[in-house]
């Protein structure tokens, strides 16, 4: 296999572990398409493939162009790196410890598509859970050097804290989806959402909306072989739903009185 070009701080240059340059030799030539199977392989299972590994795999995929695939790879190692993320960030609400999971996931994943090598982004081969668990670690740290916020959930028509309780206006919604104004706004006012593209600052949560509401792409697949948002983007689909809001409220504050 080909060398890390990065180094330690003390100057020793990057190594992959033995075990992952030997399932890597092992795999690299076989047909990439068995190689998603091999991902989900149950922990512990000889067959199941190293996180440092599938990071290795979705660069050569991505180098052949091989992106459906490599986006199938890409979702498990979002799926790993959610429960390490999960497991790390620890003393918050519900709320903000998945606002943390998914910033390390958006990082991790934007350096695992980096076309230029650095040190962060080759660490994901020599140890991938420890980078996921740096990462967390760092942004807890931030999180917690911030004012604490309090989130309520606000009552709806199904409940009114008469008895007790007070009804999530998001409970029920699968991951991912839209939210019911999000869909209203693409739906009854595409002009305005059209003419409003320009103030979603992040391109990629611009992409996604286009695709999703101009394209007419799903959001998940369970067909592997057509596009979905999850595997053109290596995201989980509450991360995608985590982008529409974002880039939602960007359109909103640019259209005024316009919605």
């Amino acid at each position: 296999m080909e060398p890390l070009t990065s180094n330690y701080r003390d100057g020793r240059p990057y190594t992959r572990r033995r075990d992952v340059e030997d399932q890597v030799c092992r795999v690299r030539d076989t047909d990439p398409a068995t190689w998603p199977a091999l991902a989900k392989a149950p922990a512990g299972s000889d067959d199941r493939l190293k996180s440092e590994v599938i990071v290795h795999l979705v660069r050569i995929l991505r180098a052949r162009g091989e992106t459906a695939i490599a986006g199938q790879l890409i979702e498990q190692l979002v799926k790993r790196m959610e429960k390490t993320a999960t497991a790390w960030a620890k003393g918050f609400d519900q709320t903000t410890t998945e606002e943390i999971v998914i910033q390390v996931g958006e990082r991790v994943v934007e350096l695992i598509l980096a076309d230029t090598p650095s040190r962060q982004s080759e660490f994901l081969e020599v140890a991938f859970a420890e980078a996921v668990k740096r990462r967390t670690l760092n942004a807890v740290e931030r999180r917690e050097s911030q004012p604490r916020t309090y989130r309520f959930a606000t009552p709806t028509d199904a409940g009114d804290g008469s008895d007790g309780t007070v009804a999530n206006p998001l409970e029920g919604m699968a991951d991912g989806e839209p939210s019911p104004e999000e869909i209203a706004i693409a739906r009854e006012r595409p002009d305005v959402l059209r003419r409003c593209l320009g103030a979603i600052s992040n391109p990629k949560h611009r992409e996604a909306v286009v695709l999703r509401f101009f394209e007419g792409w799903p959001i998940v697949s369970k067909d592997k072989t057509k596009p979905s948002l999850c595997t053109h983007f290596g995201i989980s689909d509450r991360q995608i739903s985590n982008w529409f809001a974002k880039a939602f409220e960007e359109v909103r504050a640019m259209a005024g009185d316009s919605l």
